[in-house]
């Protein structure tokens, strides 16, 4: 059995090897860089100094002598108290803010107020019915 195993060594060892070398082409595998579009160089932004346009030449206002004021005064609370009696919805509200104002006359709002569906007519009129009294109202 030894001279066997010996002649099986003997005879693999003395076969004519074929060795089968495949050979491939060399691939060489560069890693994919993207492509992108080259970027802009950014260069500082120069900004001119903010220049203030020169303030407006106004003319001096004159003084208000202190009946001009309360006047103006009067006719600005005229003005507010005509747009919140005249917005309200109902004729007896109307009078109430109205007769809140001691420069208008009770009758003066009845009148004003029966305009209470034409909100800028009432207005209208409540301001005139005030602004009339503010002079007296004012010395």
């Amino acid at each position: 059995m030894k001279w066997m195993i010996l002649l099986l060594v003997l005879l693999i060892s003395c076969a004519p090897a074929t060795q089968e070398i495949i050979a491939k082409p060399a691939i060489q595998i560069q890693p994919e860089t993207p492509k992108t579009a080259p970027q802009p160089v950014l260069q500082p932004e120069v900004k001119a100094p903010a220049v203030q346009p020169p303030a407006p030449v106004t003319a001096p206002s004159p003084q208000l002598t202190p009946l001009q004021e309360c006047v103006g005064m009067c006719q600005e609370n005229c003005k507010a108290t005509a747009q919140n009696a005249c917005t309200q919805k109902e004729r007896s509200t109307c009078k109430a803010v109205c007769g809140d104002s001691p420069t208008i006359d009770p009758s003066a709002c009845t009148q004003a107020c029966t305009y209470i569906t034409q909100p800028n007519q009432c207005k209208v009129m409540m301001e005139q019915f005030c602004s009339a009294n503010c002079v007296k109202q004012c010395h």
